[in-house]
C-alpha cells in the first residue's frame, strides 16, 4: 500500500502526458519518421530518373559503336529493336498465361480430388481445402488481371518505344 502511495505522489509531482503515435504534430518520433520516409521516397525518384534505358546500345555495340551510321544500318537497328521488344513482351505474356493455366489446372485437380474424397475427410481437412481454394482463386484472379493489364499495355509500350526511337539523335537519318 505504501508503494502505491509513493507511486501516486510521484505521478502527481511530475505529470507526464502520453502523446499518441498518430499525433504527428506533437510526436517527435513520428515526425522524424515521416521526414525520413519522404527523403527516401525523393531519393528513389531521383534514382529512377537516372536509370534511363538506352534501347539502342546493344544494337550499336554489334556494329562496333560507330560515330555515325548510314540509313540502311539505322533502318536495320530500328527494326531489330522493335522486333526484339515485341518478342520480349510476347514472351512475358506467354509466361503469365502459362502460370495462369497451371494455377487453374492445379485448382481443378484439387477440386476433383475433393469430390472423390469429401465423404472421408475430417472437418479440419475440409477447412484446409476451403482455404486452399480461396488462395488459388485469389492467385488466378490476380494473374488474370495481370494478363489483361499486360495485353492492354502491349501496344502502348510499343508506341512509346517507337517514339523513343524517332526522337533518338542516332537514328535521325531515318527521319530527314
Amino acid at each position: 500500500m505504501a508503494s502505491l502511495l509513493k507511486m501516486r505522489a510521484y505521478e502527481n509531482e511530475s505529470p507526464r502526458q502520453n502523446i499518441s503515435i498518430f499525433d504527428v504534430e506533437r510526436n517527435l518520433e513520428a515526425r522524424e519518421g515521416l521526414k525520413e520516409k519522404e527523403l527516401q521516397r525523393k531519393q528513389e525518384c531521383d534514382r529512377e530518373v537516372e536509370d534511363v534505358v538506352d534501347y539502342l546500345a546493344p544494337y550499336l555495340a554489334l556494329l562496333g559503336n560507330p560515330a555515325e551510321i548510314n540509313k540502311q544500318q539505322a533502318l536495320q537497328i530500328r527494326d531489330d529493336c522493335l522486333f526484339d521488344y515485341r518478342k520480349l513482351l510476347s514472351v512475358r505474356g506467354d509466361k503469365i498465361q502459362k502460370m495462369l493455366n497451371l494455377e487453374k489446372h492445379n485448382l481443378s485437380e484439387k477440386q476433383k480430388w475433393f469430390e472423390e474424397n469429401q465423404h472421408i475427410l475430417t472437418r479440419t481437412e475440409k477447412e484446409a481445402y476451403s482455404i486452399y481454394c480461396s488462395n488459388k482463386i485469389f492467385h488466378i484472379h490476380t494473374m488474370e488481371m495481370r494478363l489483361q493489364k499486360h495485353q492492354a499495355q502491349f501496344s502502348i509500350r510499343c508506341k512509346k518505344l517507337e517514339n523513343y526511337l524517332k526522337n533518338d539523335s542516332r537514328l535521325s537519318i531515318l527521319y530527314k
